[in-house]
């Protein structure tokens, strides 16, 4: 088991720095431990009542929602226009003195600081790493972090890590790896230099970002982010799917085995998907609240099992290719909405579209389809 975990980490280890691993997670097991295994996180979420309720709008049933197999596959591509970067709905201000490149294969060109790199889509270029990157790419889904249990405790699966939400400027969710205020993204006086990463995904622009500074610098440069996102209504979901995961961010550490659910079951995944098409509050782009402060839940919606390897010894490079290919395909067709807890702000995002008000109650009704909550 252990010599199959190997490969498929060497199998997927040459697409970081640049976006992390195909299936969304950077799989860095070192930095988890030491930075991630507790995540405190402060349920403070403060609104004025009375413009979200006005904000808020139900859906009509004339029209069928749309389905998550309907929806572009293909990301746009960014370009430059004067000052700004477009990436999606994303407008990203070029900093004075900063320059915007792309990525001449084969030839190194970073790391660079005060530059943009902007990549094709789902390009794996290693030699070139900026401050700020801009990768289009077919999946959609957040970036987490692997957490290994026994296998015993979740059928031989790692768990990946719920994301940080944030809202951008304008309404569009985008997901982040690390807590902006965590203590990884902090400078420290007795690590002077030490080096940053922040992978942000924008699932309606079909983007990731890369971010290379400081919690406080990479916050100012999110914010000064514009977008008119064209994503809005009820979820976005899949007709159907073969495998479900349900993963709660815990009020103490990030995940645990308590806190994870996955199903097979053909009945409760319709039941799950059915149960998501009923929330009906949407929320407008200019009502978005989805914060960091926040506890997040992250449900997965597969359309298949993962692609198995066959492992030879020692295993060609070709397979270990072609491996990573398959699961690359398989993320973007996969559907994840993360559900950020609290209060008035509890919303709903799925990767393919939608954005809806979610109740306790339909929070709970979920967590017992996935065997979390009784």
């Amino acid at each position: 088991m252990e010599r199959i975990r190997e490969l498929l980490d060497d199998a997927v280890a040459g697409i970081e720095p640049s976006i992390g691993d195909p299936v969304g997670a950077v799989v860095r097991r070192g930095r988890a431990r030491r930075r991630r295994q507790v995540l405190a996180t402060t349920l403070a979420v403060v609104l004025a009542g009375g413009g979200l309720v006005a904000a808020q709008r139900l859906v009509g049933h004339g029209t069928p929602a749309p389905t998550a197999e309907e929806q572009a596959t293909e990301p746009p591509t960014p370009y430059v226009d004067g000052d700004v970067v477009v990436a999606g709905s994303m407008r990203i201000p070029i900093p004075a003195g900063w320059r915007v490149i792309t990525p001449d294969s084969g030839k190194p060109c970073g790391p660079e600081a005060r530059t943009i790199v902007i990549f094709k889509v789902d390009s794996n270029e290693p030699n070139c790493i900026g401050a700020l990157e801009v990768h289009p790419t077919r999946n959609r889904n957040p970036s987490g972090y692997l957490v290994q249990f026994p296998s015993a405790a979740t059928g031989g699966m790692d768990v990946l890590t719920t994301p940080v939400s944030f809202t951008l400027p304008g309404g569009e969710p985008a997901w982040l790896i690390e807590g902006l205020d965590s203590e990884g993204m902090q400078p420290l006086p007795t690590a002077p230099g030490r080096s940053f990463y922040e992978t942000i995904s924008v699932p309606w622009s079909m983007m990731t970002l890369v971010l290379r500074e400081e919690g406080k610098v990479a916050r100012q440069r999110l914010e000064s982010i514009r977008t008119g996102p064209a994503s809005g209504g009820a979820l976005v979901l899949p007709r159907t799917a073969v495998v479900a995961e349900m993963t709660v961010q815990g009020a103490t550490t990030a995940e645990s085995r308590a806190n994870f659910g996955f199903t097979k079951e053909p009945k409760k995944i319709g039941d799950a998907l059915k149960l998501l098409r009923r929330q009906q509050r949407v929320v407008d782009d200019d009502a978005a609240c989805a914060n960091g402060a926040q506890r997040t839940v992250r449900l997965e919606f597969s359309p298949s099992a993962p692609p198995s390897i066959v492992v030879s010894s020692p295993p060609p490079k070709e397979e270990l290719q072609e491996w990573r290919a398959k699961m690359e395909i398989e993320a973007g067709k996969r559907t994840t909405v993360v559900i950020s807890l609290g209060g008035d702000c509890q919303e709903a995002v799925s990767s393919f579209g939608g954005r809806v008000r979610l109740s306790d109650g339909a929070v709970n009704d979920l967590k017992r389809l996935f065997g979390l909550s009784r």
